[in-house]
């Protein structure tokens, strides 16, 4: 994990998005995967030397509109993301 945002963070220092100054494939496949770093361990980006690039990147997905259509549903709101409320109906 922390390898993965090493490499991100000093991607994110040099280009808007992961692969240059576009929206792509690649920060659509990279963003499940960090939400759910920072659900299961929210201390692992500080443990990247803070990982201000990829909160900066973070912030920018999240501002999307698409954003809310693929994390959230159901009238849940941002502090719930849709991957827990999914997993708490297998293990209710």
């Amino acid at each position: 994990m922390r390898s993965t945002l090493t490499y991100m963070d000093k991607s994110l220092a040099r280009s808007l998005w992961l692969a240059g100054e576009m929206f792509t494939l690649a920060d659509i496949a990279m963003a499940p995967f960090v939400e759910r770093i920072i659900d299961l361990r929210p201390e692992t980006l500080d443990e990247v030397d803070g990982a201000l690039h990829v909160r900066d990147w973070l912030v920018r997905m999240k501002a999307r509109p698409s954003w809310q259509e693929a994390f959230f549903f159901r009238g849940m709101d941002a502090s719930t993301s849709a991957v827990r409320a999914k997993m708490s109906e297998f293990i209710s």
